[in-house]
């Protein structure tokens, strides 16, 4: 694996190949010009492919029109009907979960994985009834509830505030006459004396 360390205007890869910035901007160049190659080359053959998928099913249904037996054309149909709805069912579940998962990312910031918040099986019911079927959307307010139900039962679902830590650092003694004999003063001159030695 190579091992890129950037320095000045030149990078360190691998064993003593040393790259200037130029070339490795050359190399993301031409790395995202084969990127976006295979993925118009991936697109055209996904459609090249539907096209053919097209042309079969055309063959099919003359081949069937042309036997003129009904029930083969009533099995077709069927068969292809059961194909749409199970798409149809797909694309409805994928959308849901996407605006599931983006109100819950609006109502709940504070959350540190928004997968296991909408994993829990024993508040399931309270987000049953917020989600709307028909528009594929979520309630937000129902959305906030079920989060508070959720958090009150598991706060450590919730990302933890940064917490106030202890002082390490030393105080930085402040140059002078080190040799000032502190034993001889007295309460306020000795108040001034560590003022202006430790800041």
């Amino acid at each position: 694996m190579e091992n890129a360390e950037l320095g000045g205007d030149q990078a360190s890869v691998g064993e003593g190949t040393t790259l200037s910035v130029e070339q490795l901007m050359e190399k993301v160049n031409a790395l995202q010009k084969t990127n976006e190659r295979l993925i118009d080359e991936h697109r055209k053959a996904k459609q090249s492919n539907a096209g053919y998928r097209e042309m079969i099913e055309q063959v099919e249904r003359k081949k069937l029109e042309t036997d003129g037996n009904l029930s083969s054309q009533l099995e077709y149909e069927r068969k292809k009907n059961s194909e749409l709805a199970q798409a149809y069912s797909e694309i409805k579940q994928k959308t849901l979960k996407t605006n599931i998962i983006n109100t819950f990312l609006k109502v709940a910031p504070d959350v540190n994985d928004i997968d296991d918040l909408l994993n829990q099986p024993k508040f399931s019911h309270l987000l049953k009834d917020a989600i709307d079927e028909e528009s594929l959307s979520i309630n937000e307010e129902m959305a906030q509830i079920y989060k508070n139900e959720v958090l009150n039962a598991k706060p450590w679902l919730k990302k933890q505030s940064p917490k106030v830590g202890a002082v390490t650092t030393k105080p930085s003694f402040i140059g002078g006459n080190q040799t000032d004999d502190y034993r001889s003063l007295e309460k306020d001159e000795l108040e001034k004396f560590i003022k202006a030695k430790f800041k």
